[in-house]
Formats: structure tokens, C-alpha cells, sequence
């Protein structure tokens, strides 16, 4: 049976961009059948479209293959295998642009070579009766890979000179290129004139604007035009971001945050992308030029103290072909000089076949960023990250069982191993023992129990040298199971042995071990008289009246673990809270790490609404997370503490603290959506929009990605997305994005959410005086009703009355009594203000002065009588308005001073200084 059929049809169902997120693949896969099935006209529609998508995602190695084989086959029998197949699908001749540039980045083809294609090139549109103007483009683009710029500006002058037609490049990707080379030439001032252009005349392609864009970011910095750079940084990442070869543009913005001082943030972006950075046979200059953007970054980010610090997606396959050498994760500081050291190869070959030194000037230039400094931080946000403690070798046996048990604790288990071993060689008897646990603990949670029972039985016989013989019997019969390899089965042997220990007196040691590892089996078990929590901590309580002071297994850490799991389990919260803070006062709490404990005093407070102490013992949390190397564990103790200085009112240190904790769970591939999504939301809290909009795109993107179908959470994470766009000013986004949530939450029946964000677009509507705000604000209304949220409903009925009001319809007011009416029936006493103040300002724009006077001053009457004096202050303002609006300036100018008199001279909301204002225009 043919296989053409099915590739015909895969290639149908990538035309209708059904496939998109698996094009390569799935275009392969069409390529792979046509040619089993000997389909020469499947196969060759399928490789256009391999060309054309291997284009777009740089994928140069398959598109120079794809590309020759149709033009040979075009050449055979041009009637059967035309240029096009279809007006708007690939097109040979269109594609012939894209591979003169592509042979010119790679130093292996010579000049001559390239000037036959290009030669090549003008022949076919000529034959074709086309323009030359492409073709100009084309050897203009040439001349400026092989650095001969006298010739590319001549190319550029025949292009201008030669008409335009369908097969010339899009003005805006040409815009965009002539700007790239004015930038090359140093003339930033024409660089950013026609960038600036390309926005005046709205002017797109699949890359632009969002190339132009990034090109256009270091001459706005050395243009002055700082804060607009900034602008351009976040609104032309978020559209790159997603681009199949992303990296191309977001080499320029790791550049403009090494010299903004954006150093974190740059890796941020870095490690997002770099495992997409595509490395081929062919697109040598464009991994120079990439290249030299993360090394110009790592260079500040060495510079800032980062180099130690491992880069994530350093050991990628990409990576490894590129550097040449074996996969392994390098460090910032060693990926930043093999950049440099491979870049610099790679222009020196480039140099080399182009004679003269273009690239070895260009990456001199970059080295010369390191220089370049502008103060302009992504946002205010603080910079948060706990004191790096520091982890000297250690000189003795007990310190290295320290540092064995710190890496254990971050499961660093091969790191952890080669400590003990190191231990063990300078271990006197008794401190051998606890080194050996460590090493069967290691190959345990390596799932080597090989390994592990060959280190127990070396603990043994360091047990019988030390003298402890009991121990070692006991551990003898046990095996592994009284190092953390015991289920609910071996409960009777383990108590067997504890029943032994008691009565033959035994070391007090293993009476605590054998106690700690009985409980351990319970944590899970049914509830019976002799099993289950209430056994656990049983068990955890004698073992802890019982320990000896000299602890020579170091069996406390884990006694008190024990002791709190069995504590939270039983829900004895306040006696967990209480043992966990005894144990952190406790001097052994230094050599150990004590999350468990840190964690539960940290919840105990907050639970107590003793936010202050929890904050200052989640800090201290975070601390012993990072001195376990645990990038997990400081990810969830960074969001327990954002979360708590969110509960204090402090926005700005939560976010900072979980950006700190996204960061960590990126390390090692863990940030979910959701935490992403918490970032988001107190980053807009925080005031830092730009920011929050990133992130929630990050994280709307990760869900759809994971599947996620929930209503709720994703119009949830759109309202968020909306309302950091419409902050960020980004208005059209807002749109978008809210009435997009609002009918996935209207078709699941979600009717709060629903009316929320629906009333979220209408007051955008409004803002810019659109009409459809007054029906947006009914619909918000009637979906508000169906919520049965008195609060949305009241919000709903202000907002609708307000606008109708503004409309010059009087009904406005009635629904603005409305609004009134059922926030006061509920006690919402700011919504109630609100809503009367509203209500004023409604008769005022109706032109019934007096009516709106009154109104106002009830209002003000009102906000007193709740203590609010903020809605007073604001209703008197108003008021003062009306007054002069209606001619009575006398009374307008005794309202607006007894309201500054009333004002602290400090007040920040803006109503003094325009109090103070107004009085001066009337002459008071």
C-alpha cells in the first residue's frame, strides 16, 4: 500500500497550521514517505515546506539539503516541479534569498562559490522576469557577512534605484537589516531612524518587529533614550520569546542586560533559551555572533561574583558540538572564556576566507561592553539572595562527617560519599562509624544496594573496633534496615530488638536508633494499640529522654526530624512549634541541617499571625536550604517566605523572594506554572508590571503547554496577564487576554470570574472612550447577578450606572442608588463610598449641580461616620468642583481650604497639591 496518501495529508495538516508546534518533525516524516512510495511530486511539494520551515527555525542543515534537491529536480522538468505549487506556499525563487547568506556565514565555502549562487541567482529572476531588487538585497547581505561594506552599500544604492515587485524582501525585514548595518558602521543615529520607521508605518514580518527591535536596544541606551530602551527590552522579549529561533534576537537583549546592570536577569534569560540555541554544520557566523552575546553577558555576571555559579543548559548536545568537548555543566566563568575562545575561532576562520578582519574588529567591540555601563535596573524590585555560606575543607573526621551529612541533606550523594570516605581516613574508632552511615545512606538513595550493604558491613567492623559491640550485633541481624531501609514488615523484628536493647541494658545509642527506626515504619501505618502515630511518637519520646549526651552517632538531627514528623502527624501543632524551637537553641543545631525544624517554628508563627518572627525565621529557613545545596528545598523556603511578607503587607520583599525561589526550582528544572504564576501576582502588587506581564505569559504559555484545562485556573491566570498588560500599557494585549478568560469562564459557568474580568473590560473600554463600554458594564452586571457575589454585583452595578450616567443618561443614577444599596446591605462600606461618590459625579455630569453638592456632601458625611477619612477627602474634592462648576467659588474656596488644613503635609495621594491648585485658580 502507498504511503504518499499520508504524507499528502500530514502536509495538508501543516498548511492548515495544525501541526505547528510539530512541523519539523511531522514535515520529515511526510519527506520520509513520499520517498518510500517513489512519489516524486510529494516528495518535492514536502521539501518546499522542509525549506521553508528549517528556514524559519534555523535549521540550516536541512534547509540547504531540501533546497537543492528541489532545485535539481525544478531543473529536470519544470513544468511538473514548478517554482510554486501555490501562490501563498513556498516558492524557489523566494527561497533562493535565503541561501547565498547562508553559504556566506560559513568560512568553509569560498567567495567564488557564493558569487556562482548569487550569479545563479540573478539568472533564474531574470529568466523569470522578475525584478532584481531581491537580488540586490541579497548580494547586499553578502557583502556585509564577508565584511566588504563598500560593496554593500553600493547593492543598497542599486536596490534603492530598482523597482520593487512580490519578490523583493518585506520593507520591514529590509528596514531592519539596513539598520543592523548602519549599527555595524557606528551610526546609531540612522540605526535608530529607521528602526523608528518601521514603528510609524506599522510595519511586521514573521521576525519583525520584535529583530528590529533588539537590534535597536544598545543605540537607544547610547542615545539617552534609556527608560524607552527599557520598554523596548521587555515588550520585544515577550514577542521573541516564543519564536522557533528565538535566540537570534535574544542575543541582543543578553548584551543590553549585562550593561544595564541586569546581570541576574540575563542569565535568567540565558538558561531559558540557551538549550534552544540550534548548533548545525553551516551557521558558523551566527553562532559566533550568539556566541559573543553570552560571553558579553557572562563577562558582567563574572564581574558581579556569579562565575562559580553552574549555568543551566551548559551541558546541552548543542553545547557539546559547538565547544567540541564532552558534555558536562560548565560554569559561568568557564562557558564564558570557551565564548569567547570558540567565537574567536570562528572569526578567525571567517577572517581568514574574507580577507580582511571584520569579525576579529566585531568581537573586539564586544569585549569593549564590558566598559559600557547605564544605570537602568528591569524594575525596582529588590535584590534578594541569602549570605553564601562559605564550606572550608574540613581538617578532621568530625568535620567531614559535618559536610557528609550537609551534602546528604542537599543530595549531593557522590560528593557526599567521597566526604565520608575522606573522613573515614583520618577517623579515630569512635568517629568512624557515623562516616560509614553516611555512605550507606548515599548508595541507598543512589538505588546501589551493592554498594550499600559493602559500606554497612565496613560500619560494622568499625563498630567492633570502636568497642561497640552490641551495636554491631544488632545491626548485624538488622542489615540495612536501621539506616533508613525499613518498611511496616520488619516492625516485629525491630521491636524485637528494641525488647532486647531495654532488657540487656545495652548502649543507650542504639536503644535511640532502634526507637528512631521503628517510628519511621509507623508514620504510614493503620491506627492500632500498638501501631500508627500514636506509636511514633511514642517511640520518638522515649528515644529522646533517652539519648546520651555524648550522641556519638550523631543520632540527634534525626531524632528530632523524627520527633516533629510524629508530632505534625498527631496534629500537635503547638508542641511541634515548641520542640522545633528548643532544637534550633540547642548548640548541636550548628553542625547539623535543621529544615524540619526551621520550617515548623516558621508555619507555627504564621499561624499564630505572628508574621514578623515568621519572616525572620523563614530568612533564616532560606539560609539552611542553601547551605544544603538544595535548590529545591531553598525554592520552597523562598515561597514560604514570599508568602508571609505578602500576609505583612510587604509586596516588594515577597516578590523579591520569590523570584529568588523560581530561580532556584530552575535550577534543576522544577518551576511550575503555578509558583510562576504566584510570582506574577505579587510582582503586580509590587508595582513592577513589567515584570508581572512577563511572567505571567511564562506561565499561561507552561499551562497550556502541560495541558492544563481547569477554567477557573487559567481565566485566573489571563485576569492577572490582562491587568499587568494594562499596566504596562499594553492595551490591546488587555483586550485580548480579558475577553478571552471571560468567555472561557462564561462557558464553564464560572460566574464570578466571569463577571470580574468581563467588568475588567469594560472599564478598559471606557478608559479609551469606546461606546461598547456602557453594554460590557450591563453584561458584567447581569453575570455578576448569576454569581451571587454581593461584592461583584455592587462593583458591576457602579461601574454600569457611572458610564451610562457619563452618557448623559439619567438612569445611570438609579443604577448607581442601586450599586449603593447592595454594598451597604452587605457591610462593604468602601464599596459603598465609592458608589456615592460616583453617584455625585454622575449629577454633576448631568448638570444637576445642586443635587450632585448634596450628593457629595452626604457622601462625606458618610465616610466619617465609617472612619474612612480617605473617601471624605476625595468626596470633598468633588464637591468643591461642583461648587465652582456651579459658581458658588466663595463656598468652593472655604471647602478646599478647610481640606487642606485638614491634610497632613505629607499625604501622597495627590488631593493636597490639587486642592492647593484649585484654591489658587479661584484666588484664594
Amino acid at each position: 500500500m502507498s504511503t504518499a496518501p499520508e504524507a499528502e495529508r500530514i502536509l495538508d495538516r501543516i498548511e492548515q497550521g495544525e501541526l505547528a508546534a510539530q512541523a519539523q518533525e511531522e514535515v520529515a516524516r511526510a519527506v520520509r514517505l513520499a520517498d518510500e512510495a517513489d512519489a516524486d511530486d510529494t516528495s518535492y511539494r514536502a521539501r518546499m515546506l522542509q525549506t521553508d520551515i528549517a528556514h524559519w527555525l534555523n535549521d540550516s542543515d536541512t534547509m540547504l539539503s531540501s533546497f537543492a534537491w528541489c532545485v535539481a529536480k525544478h531543473d529536470s522538468d519544470p513544468a511538473r516541479f514548478p517554482i510554486a505549487r501555490a501562490d501563498d506556499g513556498p516558492d524557489l525563487l523566494f527561497q533562493h534569498k535565503w541561501i547565498a547568506g547562508l553559504l556566506a556565514g560559513n568560512s568553509r565555502f569560498p567567495i567564488a562559490r557564493i558569487d556562482q549562487v548569487l550569479g545563479d541567482m540573478e539568472r533564474r529572476f531574470r529568466e523569470a522576469g522578475l525584478s532584481q531588487n531581491g537580488v540586490h538585497q541579497a548580494r547586499r547581505d553578502v557583502a556585509i557577512a564577508l565584511g566588504d561594506y563598500e560593496a554593500a552599500e553600493r547593492h543598497m544604492t542599486a536596490r534603492e534605484l530598482t523597482p520593487r515587485d512580490d519578490y523583493s524582501h518585506c520593507e520591514a525585514c529590509q528596514r531592519s537589516t539596513d539598520a543592523g548595518f548602519a549599527s555595524l558602521q557606528g551610526d546609531d543615529e540612522q540605526a535608530l531612524r529607521l528602526w523608528q520607521e518601521i514603528h510609524e508605518r506599522d510595519l511586521s514580518c514573521g521576525e519583525e518587529p520584535e529583530f528590529a527591535d533588539a537590534q535597536a536596544l544598545l543605540p537607544l541606551l547610547r542615545a539617552g533614550r534609556g527608560d524607552e530602551a527599557m520598554i523596548v527590552h521587555a515588550r520585544s522579549y515577550r514577542a521573541a520569546r516564543t519564536n522557533p529561533d528565538a535566540m537570534s534576537m535574544v542575543r541582543f537583549h543578553l548584551e543590553f542586560c549585562a550593561v544595564t546592570g541586569n546581570v541576574e536577569r540575563g542569565l535568567e534569560l540565558l538558561q531559558r533559551h540557551l538549550g534552544g540555541f540550534t548548533v548545525d554544520a553551516f551557521s558558523d557566523q551566527h553562532h559566533m555572533g550568539v556566541l559573543r552575546s553570552i560571553a558579553v553577558l557572562l563577562d558582567a555576571a563574572v564581574e558581579a561574583g556569579a562565575g562559580e555559579r553552574e549555568l543551566v543548559g551548559s551541558d546541552g548536545e548543542n553545547i557539546e558540538r559547538l565547544f567540541g568537548e564532552r558534555k558536562r555543566v560548565h560554569t559561568v566563568s568557564e562557558f564564558r572564556d570557551r565564548a569567547w575562545s570558540v567565537a574567536e575561532r570562528i572569526g578567525g576562520a571567517l577572517d581568514e576566507r574574507n580577507g580582511n578582519d571584520r569579525c576579529a574588529s566585531d568581537l573586539t567591540a564586544a569585549r569593549g561592553l564590558r566598559t559600557e555601563r547605564y544605570d537602568l535596573p528591569f524594575s525596582d524590585a529588590e535584590a534578594y539572595a541569602p549570605l553564601a555560606s562559605a564550606h572550608p575543607e574540613p581538617s578532621d573526621a568530625r568535620g567531614w562527617l559535618i559536610e557528609a551529612r550537609r551534602l546528604v541533606a542537599g543530595h549531593h550523594l557522590s560528593r557526599a560519599d567521597e566526604a565520608a570516605a575522606r573522613g573515614v581516613q583520618t577517623a579515630t574508632p569512635d568517629a568512624a562509624p557515623p562516616l560509614h552511615t553516611v555512605r550507606v545512606w548515599a548508595a541507598l538513595s543512589d538505588d546501589d544496594e551493592t554498594a550499600a550493604a559493602a559500606h554497612h558491613r565496613a560500619r560494622v567492623a568499625a563498630m567492633r573496633e570502636a568497642g561497640w559491640h552490641d551495636y554491631a550485633d544488632a545491626e548485624e541481624r538488622l542489615g540495612l534496615k536501621m539506616l533508613g531501609n525499613a518498611s511496616r514488615g520488619d516492625v516485629d523484628e525491630i521491636a524485637e530488638e528494641i525488647e532486647r536493647a531495654r532488657s540487656h541494658g545495652s548502649d543507650p545509642s542504639l536503644l535511640v536508633d532502634l526507637l528512631i527506626t521503628f517510628a519511621a515504619t509507623q508514620f504510614e501505618a493503620p491506627e492500632t494499640p500498638t501501631g500508627g502515630v500514636e506509636a511514633a511518637l511514642a517511640a520518638v519520646r522515649e528515644a529522646a529522654l533517652t539519648l546520651p549526651d555524648d550522641d556519638k552517632n550523631m543520632l540527634w538531627p534525626g531524632l528530632v526530624d523524627a520527633h516533629l514528623e510524629a508530632l505534625t502527624r498527631a496534629e500537635l501543632f503547638e508542641e511541634a512549634g515548641e520542640v522545633a524551637a528548643l532544637a534550633l537553641e540547642d548548640p548541636r543545631a550548628a553542625d547539623a541541617v535543621m529544615l524540619t525544624a526551621r520550617r515548623v517554628v516558621t508555619i507555627s508563627m504564621a499561624s499564630k499571625a505572628r508574621f514578623d518572627e515568621a519572616a525572620t525565621a523563614s530568612e533564616g529557613l532560606i539560609v539552611d536550604a542553601a547551605r544544603a545545596e538544595d535548590p529545591v528545598a531553598v525554592g520552597n523556603s523562598a515561597m514560604l517566605a514570599a508568602q508571609i511578607y505578602a500576609d505583612l503587607g510587604r509586596p516588594r520583599e515577597a516578590s523579591a523572594r520569590a523570584a529568588y525561589a523560581i530561580r532556584s526550582f530552575e535550577q534543576v528544572g522544577q518551576a511550575l506554572p503555578g509558583q510562576r504564576h504566584t510570582l506574577a501576582s505579587l510582582q503586580l502588587d509590587a508595582g513592577q508590571a513589567q515584570a508581572a506581564l512577563e511572567n505571567f505569559q511564562l506561565a499561561f504559555d507552561a499551562m497550556h503547554e502541560s495541558g492544563e484545562e481547569d477554567p477557573v485556573v487559567l481565566s485566573r491566570v489571563a485576569s492577572g496577564l490582562g491587568r499587568a498588560a494594562s499596566e504596562c500599557g499594553e492595551l490591546a494585549v488587555a483586550y485580548r487576554v480579558w475577553t478571552w478568560a471571560a468567555r472561557v469562564a462564561e462557558d464553564a459557568e464560572v460566574w464570578d470570574r466571569a463577571a470580574s474580568v468581563t467588568l475588567d473590560v469594560a472599564s478598559l473600554l471606557h478608559d479609551v472612550d469606546d461606546e461598547d463600554a456602557v453594554v460590557t458594564a450591563a453584561e458584567g452586571m447581569e453575570l455578576a447577578m448569576r454569581s451571587g457575589v454581593p461584592a461583584l454585583l455592587a462593583r458591576a452595578q457602579q461601574l454600569h450606572g457611572w458610564f451610562t450616567a457619563g452618557t448623559g443618561d439619567a438612569v445611570g443614577v438609579a443604577v448607581l442608588d442601586e450599586a449603593i444599596g447592595t454594598a451597604e446591605a452587605a457591610e462593604l462600606w468602601e464599596r459603598a463610598l465609592d458608589a456615592r461618590i460616583s453617584r455625585g459625579r454622575a449629577l454633576l455630569a448631568l448638570d444637576r449641580h445642586d443635587d450632585a453638592i448634596g450628593a457629595l456632601r452626604e457622601a462625606a458625611e458618610a465616610a466619617e461616620r465609617h472612619d474612612m477619612p480617605q473617601f471624605a477627602r476625595l468626596a470633598d474634592i468633588h464637591r468643591a468642583t461642583a461648587l465652582t462648576e456651579a459658581g458658588r467659588t466663595d463656598e468652593a474656596a472655604v471647602v478646599y481650604r478647610e481640606l487642606i488644613d485638614r491634610l497632613d503635609p505629607a499625604d501622597d495621594s495627590g488631593i493636597r497639591d490639587a486642592a492647593r491648585s484649585a484654591l489658587a485658580e479661584l484666588g484664594g
